[in-house]
């Protein structure tokens, strides 16, 4: 074995070892289920029981198809991996893990094909390996650890498409399918391809052409499901069994005033009664009231269906009249606060077993009070926790921070007209890469009022690689492709 084959089995045999013992040691110590899970189980039941894609229950006498917003990809893993390693949650974990270790092993080779750089590849590794953001999501058996493991390979054919001066269009597209199937977020990555096609080509006309390429290619096989709920007499995209079991006047009038998470889930109509609204400038006193009165009618025993149906349409009718009344400056502030919080906010644990379990609101009150002994009193016991939580806060910070310092000099320098070297021209293209898939996505969540930080998991990758290409630039030289 030469000294290069030496120096690549320890740079990368240390990452990949590091990435999985983490990450195992959250399976074994700290397994959990989310939310989802339930739904994903009664899916991936009924797949393994021939009843195909459906949350009927397994013994009804009638199966009714379920609507198409959930995916496929994910159930059907789980029934994969139940009907070789056996009905278990571990099982899955496992799996789960092994996927996400052979990503980044391609992710690893992709990047040295790229830069040739050992110590850009071990720094970089490194983030993966240690990301408080993503290693998290492990322990659940959820779409988010696939989604990330699939972002994870599509980032890597992005970057063998690099390295090879030319669009791998059928890689990229095979990786792209794969994790739309698995969540269909994922497919607003695809906004990478004609931004590196644009790089990698001298011809636009060529550029475009390759871009279309890949669209096509990796809607012939996404598109199938589409047409499956069509068939079945459902919406192409339905996310929900019956769109009005659940309230989506009300989620659309939260939506326009809810800039938080905790914001969101106070006002949560799962008990009618514990509902509660923030006060914010966004929502006025007698907005609460109102919206108080005809929730408390929701909550009522004696509510049909029909008089709930219209009580709900009361919450569009508002939702709808709020829009009109914010305004561009209002509406702006609206969102940029969502996206701040869901960038920012140190609420947020991005899977980890790091929930101190104390109210929010009372600790946040306690802090911005200056009231230490009420705040010691919140944390007592919990100081070990405290100190990982606030580090991973600190990373979250620090590279949403950077990421978004290093976009606005690299825009602020193209305005100037400043030039740059090769070198320094292909590590912000990186930087560009992850701007494009990171802001739709963002757009998307917070237009949506999807406020939580697993809505992000996707890009932390993107993110992580452009900081880490950017930063080790700095250090240590490596050839970058010509255009």
């Amino acid at each position: 074995m030469t000294r290069i084959d030496c120096q690549r089995l320890a740079v990368f045999g240390t990452v990949l070892l590091l990435a999985f013992l983490l990450r195992a040691a959250l399976i074994l110590y700290t397994p959990a289920i989310g939310a989802d899970w339930r739904i994903y189980e009664r899916f991936a039941e009924n797949i393994l029981l021939g009843n195909g894609f459906t949350l009927s229950h397994p013994d009804s006498s009638t199966i009714l198809p379920s609507a198409g917003g959930y995916f496929p990809g994910y159930p059907a893993f789980i029934s994969i991996v139940w009907l070789i390693f056996g009905k278990s949650i571990f099982s899955i974990l496992w799996v789960q893990l092994i996927l996400h270790v052979i990503a980044l092993q391609l992710l690893l080779s992709a990047l040295f094909r790229l830069t040739g750089s050992y110590r850009t590849i071990a720094a970089i590794g490194l983030l993966f390996a240690l990301s408080p953001l993503t290693i998290g999501w492990s322990r659940y058996p959820l779409t988010e650890s696939l989604a990330i493991s699939a972002s994870v390979w599509f980032l890597a054919e992005v970057i063998n498409s690099l390295a090879a001066k030319k669009l791998r269009v059928l890689q990229l597209a095979v990786a792209l399918a794969t994790s739309i199937y698995i969540r269909p977020d994922t497919g607003l990555l695809a906004i990478a391809v004609p931004t590196v096609s644009l790089f990698i080509y001298k011809s636009k006309r060529v550029a475009i052409t390759k871009s279309l390429l890949f669209v096509i290619m990796t809607s012939i096989p996404v598109i199938f499901w589409p047409m499956r709920n069509v068939f079945i007499g459902s919406t192409p995209l339905s996310m929900y069994e019956s769109s009005r079991d659940q309230f989506m006047g009300y989620r659309a009038w939260v939506n326009t005033w809810a800039v938080s998470e905790r914001e969101r889930d106070d006002a949560s109509l799962m008990n009618p009664a514990i509902a509660k609204f923030n006060s914010t400038k966004f929502l006025s006193v007698a907005e609460v009231e109102a919206a108080n009165l005809v929730i408390a009618k929701l909550g009522s025993v004696q509510v049909d269906r029909d008089e709930i149906a219209l009580l709900d349409d009361q919450f569009k009718a508002w939702a709808k009249q709020r829009q009109l009344n914010f305004g561009f400056l209002l509406s702006s502030q609206l969102y940029v606060s969502k996206a701040a919080n869901l960038l920012f906010s140190p609420f947020s644990v991005w899977g980890l077993p790091l929930d101190i379990n104390v109210d929010k609101r009372l600790a946040l009150s306690a802090l911005v009070s200056g009231n230490i002994t009420e705040l010691s009193e919140y944390f007592t016991g919990k100081s070990g926790v405290l100190a990982l939580r606030l580090a991973a806060y600190a990373y979250q910070f620090f590279l949403f921070a950077l990421f978004f310092t290093s976009l606005i000099l690299i825009i602020w320098g193209l305005l100037r007209g400043s030039t740059s070297s090769r070198s320094e021209w292909f590590v912000k293209v990186f930087v560009i890469l992850g701007a494009v898939v990171t802001g739709p996505r963002l757009l998307f969540f917070v237009g949506i009022g999807g406020l939580e930080s697993r809505y992000l998991v996707e890009v932390v990758p993107w993110i992580e690689c452009s900081l880490g290409l950017r930063l080790m630039s700095r250090y240590c030289w490596y050839s970058p492709p010509s255009r």
